[in-house]
């Protein structure tokens, strides 16, 4: 019998967006599923579109609690999947109707705890238009420090809806109470447990933009997402110190390039965030010298390490 897969929606507000979410999922060539919604306190009849599909589908589990963030939900739905698989979508997006067929196949063919495809993002104006590529996938094997060398990449794949997992290597880790940045630090827990997975080079998931969607309103956040990825640098010390050093020099940039959203979007708004990525700059710019950074950046973070958080006002330099 094929694997059940587990796939875990949280649901908040999620208007006309759900709707074609929820039927991309129950129209899977791959019909050994269980959709579980986890209603986070809903408050515009998201709760109800839920559970009419449960009366119409058995696949269909909904759980209603009050509203406490999407790393909860995502959380609630982990301590009730019974699947062998288990897999994320978010309330907004879309699926390949072959995506867990694809996947499944994959993981199963290479012997591997994690599958990962590709990914899209599509504007809001251009979701009606997606089409599905039917083409045959080639599949590579991607290791643990692979994947860490392109972490930082815009592209690259730290989200947690375009894997697949075996239940197995799941089991112990949650989502952290981050409002940005809990996929990034689960997903670096899920890949230090594999240490590989099968990468398939096809896009298989369709993330939706919009004017409600985390990558426009998130920049309060910024903040948390530094914050996942300097646990995940503080690990990385412990766990693969042969690539700490550049790690470190990719965190700092990101530290600069975050800040100098802050500077230019609203200095007083964001002032708090801006001292705390300073800090963050300044406790992880230590030993810096004897690291493989060029000469030039070496001086700026040296210099930084010295300045007072609420004296910076202008951008950093790259």
């Amino acid at each position: 019998m094929s694997k059940l897969i587990s796939i875990i929606v949280p649901v908040y507000n999620a208007g006309k967006y759900l709707l074609p979410l929820i039927e991309s999922i129950l129209g899977q060539t791959y019909q050994n599923i269980e959709l579980i919604l986890v209603d986070d306190g809903s408050s515009d009849g998201s709760g109800i579109i839920c559970d009419e599909f449960a009366k119409k589908d058995e696949r269909v589990k909904v759980i209603h609690t009050k509203n406490s963030g999407q790393s909860s939900a995502r959380n609630t739905g982990l301590e009730i999947a019974t699947g062998d698989l288990i897999a994320f979508a978010d309330h907004d997006d879309l699926l390949h109707p072959q995506m867990y067929e694809i996947m499944v196949h994959a993981m199963l063919e290479n012997d591997m705890l994690v599958c990962i495809c590709d990914f899209a993002n599509v504007q809001q104006d251009q979701f009606d238009d997606v089409t599905f590529n039917q083409e045959d996938a080639e599949t590579t094997v991607l290791t643990c420090e692979e994947w860490l060398n392109g972490f930082f990449e815009p592209t690259w794949r730290t989200p947690i809806w375009n894997k697949l997992y075996r239940k197995e290597v799941v089991n112990n880790i949650r989502f952290g109470n981050l409002h940005l940045g809990e996929d990034n630090l689960f997903s670096y827990q899920v890949f230090k447990e594999s240490r590989n997975a099968v990468f398939v080079h096809k896009t298989l998931y369709f993330q939706r933009m919009h004017g409600d969607n985390f990558e426009y309103t998130g920049i309060k956040y910024f903040t948390d997402l530094l914050l996942a990825k300097e646990m995940i640098l503080n690990d990385v010390k412990n766990v693969f110190p042969y690539i700490y050093d550049s790690f470190r020099i990719l965190f700092l940039d990101e530290c600069v390039r975050i800040f100098n959203v802050y500077v230019s979007t609203d200095i007083k708004l964001y002032n708090n965030q801006k001292e705390q990525v300073i800090k963050m700059i300044q406790k992880n710019s230590k030993s810096l010298w004897f690291s493989s950074m060029p000469i030039g950046r070496k001086l700026r973070f040296f210099k930084l390490k010295y300045k007072t958080p609420n004296l910076i006002n202008e951008p950093i330099s790259m």
